[in-house]
């Protein structure tokens, strides 16, 4: 589980926007690691692609920042997990 994932559900004293948005951005990350899709493999290497273009994009760390999360640790984490 990457940090954004367990910041999703770790909502404790967070409003519904931040909840919205940690959805949103563990959404991604798990789309960004390849997992979860239940499209044909051509597909899901597509937005695997995608999201991984938008991992390095300044929308991500706008993403991040409305989630209230740091944008480098949740790279790193995916980066971890994409090498595992």
């Amino acid at each position: 589980m990457i940090a954004a994932e367990r910041a999703y559900e770790d909502t404790t004293g967070y409003n519904g926007e931040r909840r919205l948005w940690r959805a949103v951005l563990a959404a991604l990350c798990q789309d960004a690691l390849g997992a979860g899709w239940p499209f044909e493999a051509d597909e899901q290497l597509y937005h695997t692609a995608l999201a991984r273009v938008w991992v390095r994009s300044e929308s991500f760390d706008d993403v991040c920042d409305l989630a209230d999360m740091d944008p480098e640790a949740v790279r790193d984490g995916m980066r971890r997990k994409m090498d595992a």
